[in-house]
């Protein structure tokens, strides 16, 4: 299908004009697709497909469909990452907590939110860190796979302002291919994965931060992009809360 990517609401993405529908765009994505290096299939197209509707930035309301399969992504995380430890741990509890989360998403996205939870640290696998930049590793890992849609990727990609980091490294053109996307299902991902320890704690987002901090040496990269990043992801961490607490979910 082509990487048409389903958002809820008109002011969530930005996304480029080769993922609008149109012949234009049907023909720059499949020339995108047709260009990637062919995989094994991930098997993310399955029966828990959600029909979604869509207002894109261009103009007009589609139909079109997000194909997730929240049990293939656990599998394929636990086979990159399970030799890993304590990064196992942290997935599996981040994905956890985005499951707690997902009430905060319009009900057709809440596997995609799963999903990209289970994946979203997959670029530390040894196997796939050729950039030794993890956002950047796993989502060129999953743009192979030929049943993992673009959206998906790029969640993995830049999950937890990414692109900060990105900057910070000199990698801002190496993560260019995916649009940043601003959502419930990105700001639930930035809860579920900044509230979670190294180990699968349950933190505060003050305490992650200090966590991070204690981590990595002072002036650090990671220190300098939480540093940046921490009012933004703030913001995402508050907006599903609000949501959250609206939904009669508080956590």
């Amino acid at each position: 299908m082509p990487g048409v990517l389903a958002i809820p609401d008109l002011d969530c993405a930005r996304w480029r004009a080769s993922d609008a529908p149109g012949e234009h765009g049907r023909q720059a994505a499949h020339s995108r697709r047709a260009a990637r290096p062919r995989a094994a299939p991930l098997d993310l197209k399955s029966s828990n497909s959600a029909v979604c509707s869509a207002w894109l930035t261009h103009g007009g309301p589609v139909r079109t469909v997000v194909w997730v399969d929240v049990a293939a992504a656990e599998r394929l995380a636990s086979e990159l990452l399970m030799p890993l430890g304590d990064r196992w741990l942290h997935v599996q509890a981040v994905a956890a907590r985005a499951r707690d989360a997902a009430v905060a998403v319009d009900p057709t996205e809440r596997d995609l939110l799963v999903t990209a939870a289970w994946l979203h640290d997959i670029g530390y696998a040894p196997s796939l860190a050729l950039l030794r930049f993890h956002p950047v590793d796993g989502a060129r890992y999953l743009a192979q796979r030929p049943d993992v849609t673009d959206r998906l990727c790029a969640l993995v990609a830049h999950h937890s302002c990414a692109r900060i980091e990105a900057e910070e490294r000199g990698l801002s053109e190496e993560l260019a291919p995916w649009a940043l996307e601003d959502s419930p299902v990105m700001d639930a991902l930035v809860l579920a994965d900044m509230t979670t320890g190294p180990s699968g704690q349950r933190f505060t987002f003050p305490e992650r931060v200090a966590e991070i901090f204690s981590r990595y040496g002072d002036g650090s990269v990671v220190q300098r992009s939480i540093a940046r990043a921490r009012p933004v992801l703030a913001a995402s961490i508050d907006r599903t809360f609000t949501r959250l607490a609206a939904a009669g979910q508080p956590m």
